[in-house]
């Protein structure tokens, strides 16, 4: 409760429901069987290098990285309220226990890699709403989590608009999309699925709720034969250089800077950065919606164009692709 309450340091807002739905679940992947039955005042230096040391060299280096800062912050709150006298974690570096974080990924995908994306979701027999998901993704660059988390009550089909509210969002600023006829036509057919669910990708595990973000790892992981320990070379990726469900978003993009010369502060905000220069941030309120408009209808033509050429494409219950150039 303390956690999504306090500023962060950086943007000086409070978190997003979304990063403390994110940092509950690394509390409880990782740090909640190792330290949660201790007293605070049991925890210290000993403790946490060993707790983060055995993270980083049986799960994740990157993730143990960011268990030692929610440890630090955790720490340096019982530290205010008087429970302990000194923070142990502080001053540890993740370095020091083999705890660094990941370089950053740089993978884009081409557009015939997305046109190959494209035709195996569609030939797959993947889960309905994590189909339609990974579309929607390559249409629109969203964050996954907010994508799987969005609601009927905000899209506006009529409009071709998708409102993300704030409280949704981890710049913690509303976010309006303005969809492309490919990304409307796709959620039209969804609609019809998911009606009676007030979310757009609804589970079909768990009633009245949306799909996990580990659907769609796991739908990737799938489409390139990685599912199991042993990669299935018959997988219909399993030849095409390893790529994540984040690299889609930044597929999209590259491909508005490549192939539209989109500008970059516009496509900064199709993708609801929040600005890292202050005196911009509070200054510059234009949102460029024509431009952004503009650019993502333009994407969803050369997508879907692309998908359809020198192929004949069965999109289900779609009319947007079913088309064949010679």
């Amino acid at each position: 409760q303390s956690y999504a309450k306090t500023p962060t340091v950086r943007t000086k807002r409070t978190p997003s429901a979304l990063v403390v739905e994110q940092a509950c679940w690394r509390w409880g992947h990782y740090l909640n069987g190792r330290v949660g039955s201790l007293l605070v005042k049991h925890i210290d230096a000993r403790v946490v290098k060993s707790t983060i040391s055995q993270i980083a060299g049986t799960q994740s280096r990157n993730q143990a990285s960011k268990c030692l800062t929610m440890l630090r912050a955790m720490l340096s709150y019982a530290e205010a309220h008087g429970q302990i006298d000194a923070n142990p974690a502080q001053g540890i570096q993740p370095s020091q226990l083999g705890a660094t974080k990941s370089a950053p990924r740089d993978r884009v995908l081409s557009l015939s890699e997305i046109k190959r994306l494209w035709v195996a979701i569609e030939n797959a027999r993947l889960d309905t709403s994590a189909a339609a998901a990974l579309k929607l993704l390559i249409l629109t660059g969203q964050r996954r989590g907010e994508l799987l988390k969005a609601k009927w009550q905000h899209i506006d089909l009529e409009e071709g608009r998708w409102t993300l509210p704030a409280i949704t969002t981890k710049s913690r600023r509303e976010h309006t999309v303005y969809l492309s006829s490919a990304a409307v036509n796709l959620l039209r057919d969804q609609r019809a699925i998911t009606s009676n669910c007030e979310y757009v990708f609804k589970s079909q595990r768990a009633n009245g709720q949306p799909i996990g973000d580990a659907s769609l790892t796991t739908a990737i992981a799938r489409l390139q034969g990685r599912k199991l320990a042993k990669q299935n070379m018959k997988a219909p990726l399993a030849d095409m250089p390893r790529f994540s469900v984040h690299d889609l978003r930044r597929s999209f993009a590259t491909g508005l800077l490549k192939h539209f010369d989109t500008a970059p502060h516009v496509v900064e905000q199709m993708l609801n950065h929040a600005p890292t220069d202050r005196l911009i941030e509070t200054y510059q309120r234009h949102n460029y919606a024509r431009e952004q408009s503009e650019a993502w209808q333009a994407w969803g033509r050369l997508v879907i164009g692309n998908v359809a050429k020198n192929n004949v494409v069965h999109m289900k219950k779609t009319n947007y692709c079913a088309i064949q150039h010679e």
